[in-house]
């Protein structure tokens, strides 16, 4: 015969069916999240899994999940920086980028503004070009113009920030921010000398606005 008192012990701490499913229905999600996380990542990516993390993308940054296994094998791209033309109080002038190895460390810092960079030109790259109006139906049109609109606010949200930081540390008024990307030589380029620095492996890309202390864009 069980003992009276576990068996009321277990009682009073079982969870209810609603509780159980709810807690199953969480577990679920939020293993679903960590596996879409790596299969989004670039290269390369399928249609259905950058749209499922694009759903989850709140969900994946705040959890701090979207950590992007395949980054940096078996071929890694090109990297993402943001330089910056900064106008200090005094009308003196700084220039800088982010990330910056001189300035961000230890290494984990540096590589968590270089997350940033690469987030910021994730956002930045998923816009995408609206068809002739014939060739798309009206829903897809729609469709599209939203996820045009919330990368975009995203894009802008990470760029003020870090404007705004920036601005903070070097008691600046203005800055303008350029996202650039950053090539990868070739293996001959480098035995015969080529720095990874070399100015013609950077490429512009956009110019992310002019930024004030009180956030906005003039």
């Amino acid at each position: 015969m069980p003992n009276s008192r576990t068996a009321n012990s277990n009682t009073l701490f079982a969870w209810s069916p609603t509780k159980r499913t709810a807690c199953s229905l969480l577990i679920v999600f939020h293993v679903a999240a960590v596996f879409i996380a790596p299969w989004s990542a670039p290269p390369p990516a399928s249609l259905l899994a950058e749209g499922l993390a694009f759903k989850l993308s709140p969900y994946l940054q705040t959890t701090y999940i979207n950590h992007g296994y395949r980054f940096f094998a078996p071929n890694p791209g090109p990297s993402h920086i943001v330089r910056y033309e900064l106008t200090r109080l005094d009308d003196t002038t700084i220039r800088g980028i982010i990330p910056d190895p001189r300035r961000h460390r230890p290494r984990l810092l540096y590589h968590r503004y270089f997350m940033m960079t690469e987030s910021l030109y994730r956002f930045w790259s998923s816009v995408r070009e609206l068809p002739a109006e014939e060739g798309l139906p009206e829903p897809d049109r729609d469709r599209i113009a939203r996820q045009n609109a919330s990368a975009k606010a995203l894009a802008d949200h990470l760029a003020r920030g870090l404007a705004l930081e920036i601005l903070e540390i070097h008691d600046g008024k203005s800055i303008k921010l350029l996202l650039q990307e950053h090539e990868i030589p070739f293996p001959l380029d480098v035995e015969n000398g080529k720095r990874l620095d070399a100015p013609d492996l950077y490429r512009d890309l956009v110019e992310l606005g002019t930024f004030t202390r009180e956030g906005t864009s003039p």
